[in-house]
């Protein structure tokens, strides 16, 4: 018995989970754990190419940076702990932009914004700790695409052009999106392999995010 598996396990076992095969091991699942690096390396290379570093940014490239480390989390030890903050990551991040322009709107310091994302995180991961997965991921459906149209909104306020950059984002998320439905459904699926849909998953999106980036802060 590893010892992850002394703690409470996510309500998607014993079938229900994703394709990749979780073992009894200190990295369960050793495809999406590696994989989830490349958030890191990711947003840590776009901290080196933006000259100019407010406080925005360094907001989303933390929050990045915890994306990458909270996948490893819980794909390493895939617990239902490590699954709520996973989610509350992902959660955070798509809200990221919307709160922070309405947190601003309220004059308040960068340090009160700062702490109010913290808390903000906790109290999604604590909401998110007994719930079923597919409420979890209706849940970021729905921020994802409320934060999109909040985007366009401001995108049509300031007159940023829609680039090149942009495209490839919404194009690369799509079919990322595509690996993750694939391998929700575990279609092609082969539990013991050392590549996975949800490995895909996550080289595709960190490339959106890449190119989100760029677009927004470049």
């Amino acid at each position: 018995m590893s010892f992850w598996s002394k703690f409470p396990q996510p309500t998607c076992l014993p079938d229900s989970c994703q394709c990749e095969f979780v073992y009894d091991a200190l990295i369960r699942q050793p495809s999406s754990f590696w994989t989830s690096g490349i958030y890191v390396l990711f947003a840590l290379f776009q901290y080196t190419q933006i000259k100019v570093k407010g406080y925005t940014f360094q907001a989303w490239t933390a929050a990045i940076i915890v994306i990458g480390l909270g996948s490893m989390f819980a794909h390493g030890s895939f617990t239902r702990f490590s699954m709520a903050i996973d989610f509350a990551t992902i959660i955070l991040t798509i809200s990221l932009f919307p709160l922070i322009n309405r947190l601003k709107v309220r004059a308040l310091s960068h340090f009160k914004i700062s702490l109010f994302l913290i808390f903000y995180y906790i109290l999604l991961a604590l909401a998110l700790y007994s719930m079923p997965k597919w409420y979890k991921i209706i849940l970021c459906l729905i921020i994802f695409l409320v934060s999109i149209k909040d985007q366009f909104i401001e995108i049509k306020k300031s007159g940023k052009e829609i680039t090149k950059d942009l495209r490839i984002f919404f194009i690369t998320l799509l079919v990322s999106f595509l690996f993750f439905m694939l391998d929700e459904f575990r279609v092609s699926c082969v539990p013991q392999s050392l590549l996975q849909w949800h490995s895909l998953w996550h080289i595709g999106t960190a490339t959106a995010i890449y190119y989100f980036g760029k677009w927004k802060f470049s």
